[in-house]
C-alpha cells in the first residue's frame, strides 16, 4: 500500500488494477508484472541507491547511438549511398543531441531534489525503479515524480522512429524508378501549357544542359528552348494530345517514344498534324528530367488538286535518267500513271502539272522547252531535282 491506501484493489484473471486518483482506471498487468509489483511492496527487490540506478539503467538506458546502430542494418538494403549517409547522419545527430541534453537535465533534476528537500523516503521513491508505465501508475507515480531522463529517452525514441521513418520512406520512393504513366503525365503538361505560353513546366521537366531538335530540324538548349514559349496570338487555338506510347526504363534512364497529335484553329480554320516524338529522361540528384529530345513530322500527302486531262498527251513517254535507267508516263481512263521495272503507280494532281504520288514524299513536275514541248520529267526531293530527260 501506499500511505495507507490500497493501490491494488483486486487481481483477477485479467489483473486489473484501480488507482485512487484516478478513479476506475483499469491497467492490464501480466503475471510478471504483477510478481515484479508484489516483490516491491513486499521490499524483496529493495535495494541501496546504487542498485536503484543499475536498474534505472537497464529499464530505461539507451547508450548513445544506439538506434543509428540498429539502423544501418536497414540502411544497407537502399541503393541509394547519398540517401543512406544522410539518413544517418541525421540519427547519430539528433540521438546524440537529445541523449545529451536528457543526460544533463537528468543530472540537474537529481542534484535540485537532494538539495532541496529531506525527505529521504521522497527522494527513494523518485528512484526507485519500476517496471513499464503500468507499474508506475500503479505506484501512483506522477510525471513530475519520475526521473526526468525516461522522459527524454521515451522522447527520444518516438523522434527517432519519426526520423528513421520519414528518411526511409523518402528515400524508398526516390530508389524506385519512374513509371511510364508519371512519363505521360508529365509530357503532356508540356504540351498543355503551349497554348498559354506557360513556360514553367518547360524549366522544370528539362535539364539545363538538354538538347532540343524541333520538327523543322532547329536544334536549341534550354535558354532557347523556353524563350520559344509564348501565347499563341488572337485568334489562334489548338491542343496537343499524344498517344501510341511506347517506353523503355533502366535504372536512372528512361526513353519515351509517342505520338504528337495538333489541332490547330486560325480564326475558324482547322488544321491538323501529326509528329513522332523521342524523349530520353535522366535521374539526377533524385529529380528526373529530360536531356535530349528530338521531334519529326509525319508525312501527309497534299490535298489532291484539279489536273487538266487535255495535257495528258504531252506528258506520256519514256524518260531516261541514265543507260538502263527507264521511267515512262502512261494514261489509263484519264488518270496518269508512272512506271518503273514493272511498278506502275498513280500520279495524283496537285496542280495541272504538278503530281505527286500516295504517301511518297516528292513531286512529279514536267518541265517545257522554249518550243512549248515537253523536254524533261523533274523528280523533286527536299526542294532539289532529279531530272529525266525525254526520249520518246
Amino acid at each position: 500500500s501506499l500511505n495507507g491506501k490500497p493501490h491494488i484493489t483486486s487481481v483477477t484473471p485479467q489483473f486489473a488494477l484501480r488507482i485512487p486518483q484516478h478513479g476506475k482506471l483499469p491497467v492490464r498487468l501480466g503475471p510478471r508484472r504483477v510478481d515484479r509489483i508484489a516483490a516491491w511492496e513486499s521490499g524483496e527487490r529493495a535495494g541501496t541507491r546504487e542498485s536503484t540506478q543499475r536498474e534505472l539503467k537497464k529499464q530505461f538506458f539507451v547508450p548513445p547511438f544506439y538506434f543509428a546502430r540498429r539502423a544501418l542494418g536497414l540502411l544497407k538494403r537502399l541503393n541509394d549511398l547519398r540517401f543512406r549517409t544522410h539518413i544517418c547522419l541525421s540519427i547519430y545527430v539528433s540521438e546524440f543531441a537529445i541523449w545529451f541534453v536528457g543526460v544533463a537535465a537528468s543530472s540537474t533534476k537529481r542534484a535540485g531534489g537532494r538539495e532541496g528537500t529531506g525527505d529521504s523516503k521522497s527522494i527513494r521513491r523518485a528512484e526507485t525503479p519500476v517496471d513499464g508505465l503500468h507499474c508506475r501508475l500503479a505506484k501512483r507515480w506522477t510525471i513530475e515524480r519520475l526521473p526526468i531522463n525516461v522522459f527524454f529517452i521515451l522522447s527520444m525514441k518516438l523522434l527517432f522512429a519519426i526520423i528513421f521513418a520519414t528518411k526511409l520512406a523518402h528515400a524508398a520512393a526516390a530508389d524506385l524508378p519512374i513509371t511510364q504513366q508519371e512519363l505521360v503525365r508529365r509530357t503532356q503538361e508540356l504540351y498543355d501549357a503551349i497554348v498559354p505560353g506557360n513556360r514553367t513546366p518547360w524549366k522544370k521537366y528539362f535539364a539545363d544542359d538538354c538538347i532540343f531538335s524541333n520538327e523543322k530540324g532547329h536544334t536549341m538548349d534550354k535558354a532557347k528552348l523556353v524563350a520559344d514559349i509564348t501565347p499563341m496570338p488572337p485568334g489562334y487555338s489548338g491542343s496537343i494530345k499524344i498517344d501510341n506510347v511506347q517506353s523503355r526504363i533502366l535504372g536512372d534512364t528512361a526513353v519515351l517514344s509517342y505520338d504528337a497529335n495538333e489541332t490547330e484553329t486560325i480564326f475558324g480554320q482547322n488544321l491538323t498534324a501529326r509528329y513522332h516524338v523521342t524523349d530520353t529522361w535522366l535521374r539526377r540528384n533524385d529529380e528526373w528530367k529530360i536531356i535530349a529530345s528530338q521531334a519529326h513530322r509525319y508525312y501527309e500527302d497534299p490535298a489532291v488538286g484539279k489536273a487538266d486531262p487535255k495535257k495528258f498527251g504531252d506528258f506520256i513517254g519514256t524518260y531516261e535518267l541514265a543507260p538502263g535507267q527507264i521511267r515512262s508516263i502512261t494514261v489509263e481512263n484519264e488518270n496518269l500513271f508512272i512506271e518503273r521495272k514493272g511498278k506502275n503507280e498513280q500520279l495524283l494532281p496537285e496542280t495541272s502539272d504538278l503530281f505527286f504520288r500516295k504517301s511518297i514524299e516528292g513531286r512529279i513536275l514536267f518541265r517545257y522547252d522554249a518550243n512549248g514541248k515537253v523536254d524533261s520529267l523533274a523528280d523533286r526531293r527536299n526542294n532539289e531535282d532529279v531530272i529525266w530527260r525525254k526520249i520518246k
